[in-house]
């Protein structure tokens, strides 16, 4: 028998089985991957991005989401309460950990192959006619206290996409290591849950959940003795082709000179503004 993506993570009952969990409008709209990962791996992960000093040297601020795009570096941000925050990694750069990256590899692979996608879709963005220009990245989440994700859909309206799958991999555990609520998530049946209650989640365990049911992160909270609620989360974000244009005076004079180099009739007028400008390597 040829050994297929498929075979790697199911037989084929627990195939169906997670289709029907995931798509059947009686099925409670997640699936779960019990120890995905080890406690030991998933522990390493945790002590990497909580307790190491040199963590954030791997990564850059994120100025805006017009800041994704192609070949960018990975980013951190502060979320909107006090130490909640994110680590951003997109599969095209070193990765700061190797356990790390390799689940994450396996996870999307996963997701596509759960999603009837090619293996290998969304690892990198295409841009171009009938491509989505989105990538997967992977980030890292701790969630100290507070609410920080709002009650929301995702692919529905204009971006319909039924088939698209979430993919939670849990770092902590409710109770022991932060106190509340943390994921919500709406069933397939309109029920609104605790993610955690329903299903006891600990560190390691995978879960996959529909896009298009209502979900959010509400009234966690943590002491000093305690992680968090640490988890990481794998969107397909919408990659830009290209770096945003920075207003800058050295950049509004290349983009002018560039323009008007495009320009047969305006050579003379390039020309003569060439001793101004000369220093910007403009006509190099």
């Amino acid at each position: 028998m040829s050994i297929t993506y498929q075979s790697r993570f199911f037989k084929e009952e627990g195939f169906h089985t997670a289709l029907n969990d995931l798509y059947d409008p009686n099925g409670p709209g997640y699936f779960v991957f019990p120890k995905f990962l080890s406690e030991q791996n998933a522990n390493h992960i945790t002590n990497l991005y909580t307790q190491s000093i040199s963590i954030k040297d791997w990564f850059k601020c994120l100025p805006s989401q017009r800041h994704l795009y192609k070949n960018c570096p990975n980013y951190y941000f502060p979320r909107n309460t006090i130490n909640n925050y994110s680590y951003m990694h997109f599969f095209w750069n070193e990765p700061p950990d190797d356990i790390l990256y390799s689940a994450s590899y396996q996870i999307q692979i996963l997701r596509n192959i759960i999603e009837s996608r090619t293996p290998f879709n969304e690892f990198f963005p295409l841009h171009g006619k009938g491509m989505t220009g989105r990538s997967c990245y992977y980030r890292f989440c701790n969630t100290r206290n507070g609410s920080p994700v709002p009650m929301h859909q995702d692919y529905v309206g204009k971006n319909l996409d039924p088939k698209r799958l979430q993919a939670t991999l849990f770092l902590s555990q409710k109770e022991l290591d932060y106190k509340g609520q943390g994921m919500i998530f709406t069933k397939n049946n309109g029920e609104e849950i605790v993610l955690a209650d329903e299903a006891p989640l600990g560190p390691g365990d995978l879960v996959f959940w529909r896009y298009n049911n209502a979900h959010g992160v509400r009234d966690v909270q943590s002491n000093g003795q305690q992680k968090g609620f640490i988890r990481i989360i794998y969107p397909p974000e919408l990659i830009h082709e290209k770096p945003p244009f920075i207003f800058s005076p050295i950049n509004l004079t290349s983009y002018i000179v560039l323009e008007i180099q495009k320009s047969p009739m305006a050579v003379k007028l390039a020309r003569k503004l060439r001793p101004y400008i000369s220093n910007f390597g403009i006509f190099e």
